[in-house]
């Protein structure tokens, strides 16, 4: 049951992320997939197993970009989740040929619209970090997914220049995406445990090339520490 805080952080995130979407640089396909494609190929070397006609949930699935790849790679089927009307539009005009195997529903994080254990994967790349409280929503992740499944979560990493540009943008005025919080991976793995999670591998991951200075500077700094960069990589079991 959502509260009447968690119902207003809703609303306002709701509001925040139909902005963003219907921007032309965040909203873009091309530039979405490659950011998709970079968190899945390191989430999947972290030994992710995904059997065939697995039944997948996408919590914030925006445009549907990961869920449509993921089916098509390995003939899923499942549904992708998201508080922005904006993206779940553009997500089922974009994936009507598939709406045998893909659905799209408007959900919150913190409620979402299935049974317990309903799920063999579910992920969640960039959600956790934007609500109020991050292991709430681990938790509810955690409550979608089968015994013997997995959750993948891709998060922002604390140790990155990452914050300091979020902070500098929230000051300047120019940061659009609301709350954002950035975690190291002792952090993560409590709120993961908390949750009951096991079996719990990181990965690190630089940003895209399209973000050319904290890319830059993340990958020079990484030569001299071997956990630094933009993106903290999860995969957890139940």
């Amino acid at each position: 049951m959502v509260s009447d805080q968690q119902g207003d952080a809703t609303r306002l995130g709701t509001r925040i992320w139909n902005s963003v979407w219907i921007s032309k640089s965040y909203g873009d396909p091309e530039r979405r997939s490659v950011h998709t494609q970079k968190k899945l190929s390191r989430i999947l070397e972290l030994g992710l197993q995904i059997p065939r006609d697995a039944y997948i949930l996408d919590v914030g699935c925006g445009i549907g970009t990961a869920l449509g790849s993921l089916v098509d790679k390995y003939c899923l089927h499942g549904y992708g989740v998201d508080i922005c009307n904006a993206a779940l539009t553009r997500a089922r005009a974009r994936f009507q040929s598939r709406s045998n195997l893909l659905g799209f529903v408007m959900g919150d994080i913190n409620a979402l619209p299935f049974v317990d254990n309903t799920f063999d994967l579910v992920i969640a790349f960039g959600v956790v970090e934007h609500i109020d409280n991050t292991e709430e929503g681990i938790k509810e992740c955690y409550r979608m997914v089968r015994s013997g499944g997995i959750c993948a979560f891709a998060q922002p990493h604390k140790r990155s220049f990452g914050p300091i540009q979020r902070r500098l943008s929230s000051m300047m005025g120019l940061w659009p995406y609301g709350c954002q919080r950035e975690f190291t991976a002792k952090e993560f793995e409590r709120m993961l445990r908390n949750a009951g999670f096991r079996d719990i591998r990181f990965a690190i991951e630089q940003a895209c090339s399209d973000m050319v200075l904290i890319h830059m500077l993340d990958s020079l700094l990484r030569l001299f520490i071997c956990d630094w960069g933009f993106y903290l990589l999860a995969t957890a079991g139940k």
